[in-house]
């Protein structure tokens, strides 16, 4: 039997934390206090819904994007906003921003958006554009390595474009995929050589980079998105129900469906040991679900108030929080910390198993 809480993840070594300018006092920011999920919760307002947000690799900070068009670097611990960047022209009639991936060096974060890829310094605040995709990103990727990002647009073409030549010089785009449906999110492995791309209706695929072949495709329901395991060697994907698949072979590990969630799942994470998934859905539930037992640890319909629907979720990978963003314009951090004391062991509704004894 599988047991992923036993995969060891590779170098998850912690880099430097880069210094930021002092936090701009003018930006609404609260802490409250909430029993029922989290011992604390930071409550950081956008303007506009917030359809993306990605933690640091040192897990100190976050980058949110909205559809104000804004990216915001927010410090954690205290809550701050630090830097606030305008990606997006108000001026454009719908000044999305989609998807945002730190850089594994903590610097930079990259920007999908209705006008394109952009490359942000956090510290500064500079901006590069290429036009190495222009249009109406869904999501990007920053490889492990970080030379490469993987963008995804809404018409369904992926490339992958050479940060080091972005903005510089022509040769930036190094792949050109199309997939023939809307790619809702996408995620490099480890060693930049196969990409997982939700393709919605289209399915799961996990494409051989740069030969820009067909690893494996699963199909099953309308996958709106795909994370890697820390260790590399699952991928967890969610549509109506959860999938635990073999990264390998394309073998479907586990399926199950949360209790009391009836819509879409919209986003998920893994914890940095990888024996949790944090799972996001659109009526505003979060689940905390533990991926060996495929029990819910916790479960909060009400997380994110009043019109609750979550775009994006994010694990930070060297604490126990987990940071929430959608259709209520805020950043929600959550301390997870103990968590596992008061709704523990919630089975879910529909554990299947194959017929060699694997669970399903």
């Amino acid at each position: 039997q599988v047991k992923l809480k036993d995969c060891a993840p590779n170098d998850r070594s912690t880099p430097a934390s880069p210094r930021y300018s002092a936090p701009h006092s003018r930006f609404p920011v609260s802490r409250v206090q909430d029993g029922h999920l989290s011992s604390q919760k930071a409550y950081i307002a956008h303007s506009a819904v917030v359809k993306s947000l990605a933690w640091s690799p040192s897990g100190t900070h976050i980058a949110s994007g909205s559809r104000d068009g804004k990216l915001r670097i927010i410090a954690a611990s205290a809550a701050e906003i630090q830097r606030e960047i305008v990606v997006v022209p108000e001026s454009l009639e719908h000044p999305w921003i989609q998807s945002v991936a730190w850089s594994p060096d903590g610097l930079n974060v990259a920007v999908g958006a209705v006008n394109g890829l952009t490359i942000v310094h956090a510290e500064t605040g500079h901006i590069s554009r290429g036009g190495a995709h222009g249009g109406h990103l869904e999501s990007i990727s920053w490889s492990k390595g970080g030379r490469q990002v993987a963008t995804a647009s809404l018409s369904g073409e992926v490339r992958v474009v050479d940060v080091t030549k972005y903005g510089k010089e022509s040769g930036a785009v190094t792949n050109r995929i199309e997939m023939n449906h809307n790619v809702h999110s996408l995620e490099w492995n480890n060693t930049e050589d196969r990409l997982a791309v939700a393709a919605g209706h289209g399915g799961l695929h996990v494409l051989n980079i740069p030969s820009a072949s067909l690893a494996f495709k699963w199909s099953d329901g309308q996958i709106q998105h795909v994370a890697w395991h820390p260790s590399y060697k699952y991928l967890a994907a969610c549509s109506s129900n959860l999938l635990l698949i073999d990264a390998l072979s394309g073998l479907l590990l586990k399926q199950f469906t949360l209790p009391g969630c009836h819509l879409s799942l919209t986003g998920l994470a893994w914890n940095g040991a990888g024996g949790r998934l944090a799972v996001a859905a659109y009526g505003g539930a979060l689940f905390i679900v533990h991926a060996e037992s495929g029990t819910v640890e916790y479960k909060d319909h009400k997380v994110a108030q009043q019109d609750g629907t979550l775009y994006t979720v994010g694990w930070n990978p060297v604490e126990d929080e987990v940071a929430i963003g959608g259709r209520n314009n805020a950043v929600i951090i959550l301390d997870l910390t103990g968590a596992e004391q008061e709704e523990r062991r919630t089975p879910t509704s529909n554990m299947r198993w194959n017929s060699t004894g694997l669970p399903l």
